[in-house]
C-alpha cells in the first residue's frame, strides 16, 4: 500500500473518530463505524452508523422535513423544541468529522483547526443542510451564526490534550481494524480503555464544556 492510500485512510479515520466522539457526547452511540477504500480512484468514504435510541423519531422527520410539514406542524410546542434540540445535536455530530481531520492534518494550531462549509465532505454537507435549513424555517431563535460558533468552541475542545488523546486513541483502532470495520462492542471497548466515557461523565457533571 502506497503512502497516498495510508494518508487517506489516516484521515478518514481521524474525521470519522471526529464524528463518534461527538456522537456521545451528544448521548448517542455508534452501530458501526467503517472506511471504505475504492482501489482505482482512492475515493474514502468513512461512514458511521449511529444509535439515536429514543430521539430516532424526531431524527426520522427532520431528515424528511419535506414530506412530513403537515405532521410537524400539528405537534405541540413542546414536541417542536425537541426537533430543534435533536436537529442541532445532528448538526454538532457532522462538525466533528471534519474538526477532528483538520486537527490531524494541521497539529496543535488551534486556531487553524476552525472549518468552514469548504471542509465539509459532500456527504456530511447533505445532511448538515438538511437539519440547518429545517432549523431556520422552523426555529425562530436559531442562531444566525451558529456554524461558526460552533466550529470554534468544538474546535478548541478538541485540540484540549485529553480530548485529543481518545480521538488519536480510536483512529489509531480504526486503521488498525480488520477491514477497517469497527463494531459498536470495539468502539465502545476503546473509548472504555482510553477513559472517554468517565471523561463524559465528570464533563455531564459539570453540566457543559469548560472553556
Amino acid at each position: 500500500m502506497n503512502a497516498k492510500v495510508i494518508e487517506i485512510i489516516k484521515c478518514a479515520a481521524f474525521h470519522e473518530s471526529g464524528h463518534i466522539l461527538m456522537a456521545y457526547l451528544m448521548e448517542w452511540s455508534v452501530k458501526e463505524v467503517k472506511i471504505v477504500l475504492n482501489d482505482e480512484d482512492l475515493f474514502e468514504n468513512g461512514v458511521t452508523k449511529y444509535d439515536y435510541a429514543e430521539e430516532q423519531s424526531f431524527i426520522n422527520l427532520v431528515s424528511n422535513y419535506r414530506n412530513e410539514i403537515p405532521y410537524f406542524n400539528s405537534l405541540n410546542e413542546t414536541q417542536k423544541e425537541n426537533c430543534f434540540d435533536v436537529a442541532e445535536k445532528r448538526l454538532y455530530t457532522v462538525m466533528g468529522g471534519p474538526i477532528s481531520e483538520k486537527g490531524y492534518l494541521i497539529g496543535n494550531n488551534t486556531r487553524s483547526w476552525v472549518i468552514d462549509r469548504t471542509d465539509i465532505r459532500k456527504c456530511d454537507d447533505r445532511i448538515y443542510f438538511t437539519f440547518e435549513e429545517f432549523l431556520k424555517e422552523n426555529n425562530p431563535n436559531f442562531d444566525i451564526n451558529f456554524f461558526d460558533n460552533n466550529t470554534k468552541k468544538f474546535a478548541k475542545w478538541m485540540s484540549k490534550e485529553e480530548v485529543w488523546h481518545f480521538i488519536n486513541t480510536l483512529a489509531h483502532e480504526l486503521i488498525s481494524a480488520r477491514n477497517y470495520v469497527m463494531t459498536n462492542i470495539q468502539v465502545e471497548d476503546v473509548l472504555t480503555r482510553n477513559g472517554y466515557f468517565d471523561y463524559l461523565d465528570k464533563l455531564r457533571n459539570r453540566h457543559n464544556i469548560q472553556n
